[in-house]
């Protein structure tokens, strides 16, 4: 016989189930709150209003928000990747491969204009300051302006220079380097980091 106590409300009920009869009973042993009269349940407290209505929709809202939060952000597929055809047009399975993209990439590289990034050299230092930058050699603070953390030359886009101040730029910070002004490996003491102590 498996017996089982619940207690609600200071009501406790008694439940019993036989295994041998296979009968289940219920009844209540004690209450000690008495039942409100009928006008007294039609209140909103026992009602359920549609101010319930609306926590639970808020409650959904909330929770709705939170798991759009933490969900993962859209996919952004590139432009390049894309190909827009218009209304009634044919199109070929070739124009979908990636054989298509990459030709259509090496064509417009082809086509681009490296001098007119740059402007002319309008934002080269040494072209502005008519200094050769050969003759920087012997300044590798100047120099270290020019290189990464790590000691590599930086490109063209960074630096600002005509393609032969670039060159020169490389060939003084060789010659540094040969001559032992300059760190392979990094950039002059100057720029390397302090150790506090």
């Amino acid at each position: 016989m498996f017996q089982l106590m619940l207690q609600r409300n200071g009501c406790v009920a008694r439940t019993s189930i036989i295994s041998s009869v296979r009968s289940f009973t219920s009844g209540a042993v004690r209450c000690n709150d008495i039942l409100p009269s009928s006008p007294k349940m039609k209140t909103q407290a026992w009602t359920s209003g549609p101010s319930d209505d609306m926590d639970i929709t808020k409650k959904v809202m909330g929770m709705a928000r939170k798991v759009q939060e933490k969900s993962l952000p859209p996919i952004i597929v590139e432009k390049l990747l894309l190909s827009l055809f218009g209304n009634s047009t044919t199109y070929n399975p070739f124009d979908f491969s990636m054989t298509k993209k990459v030709m259509e990439e090496n064509l417009e590289r082809k086509n681009r204009n490296p001098q007119a990034k740059y402007k002319g050299g309008k934002n080269d230092v040494f072209k502005k300051a008519g200094i050769d930058p050969r003759d920087l050699y012997l300044m590798p603070e100047i120099l270290s302006k020019f290189l990464s953390p790590t000691g590599q030359i930086l490109p063209r886009e960074v630096t600002g220079c005509t393609d032969q101040n670039q060159k020169k730029l490389g060939i003084a910070i060789k010659r540094a380097r040969v001559a032992g002004l300059l760190s392979y490996t990094g950039r002059h003491g100057r720029f390397m980091p302090k150790r506090l102590m």
